[in-house]
């Protein structure tokens, strides 16, 4: 039987280099090297041998990290640092999470969600 791939993966394989400029609607898998400014993506997973250098910020829904990224990343869902991912950089998105042995050097912030309605604290009588 024959392997089908998905259309809207693309991938940075390992021992690769890309420079440039990149977005897209889909999942982005970088096992390789990319230096490249990501306008947009669906999902940006960084695999322990990936190592991204943005000179601009970031732009995805959902960021996976278990390899290196150099810059700065708003995510417009979630963030997840895996226990070999490392950030040099600040983190903005409304859900982060940070496995035990992962890093950020930087400033994480998690501002509500767009459309979240504000949470209201019960009153005690």
């Amino acid at each position: 039987m024959a392997q089908t791939r998905n259309p809207r993966v693309g991938r940075v394989a390992p021992g690769f280099l890309f420079e440039g400029e990149l977005s897209g609607k889909g999942t982005l898998d970088v096992h390789g090297e990319l230096r490249a400014q990501i306008a947009r993506f669906g999902t940006l997973r960084v695999h322990p041998s990936g190592v991204v250098t943005a000179p601009t910020e970031i732009r995805a829904e959902k960021v996976y990290v278990a390899g290196v990224v150099q810059g700065a990343i708003h995510a417009t869902d979630k963030v997840l640092v895996r226990a070999s991912g490392v950030i040099h950089g600040d983190v903005r998105a409304p859900s982060f999470g940070l496995a035990a042995g992962g890093r950020v050097e930087g400033k994480v912030s998690t501002p509500e969600a767009q459309g979240d309605a504000p949470r209201r604290r019960r009153r005690r009588p």
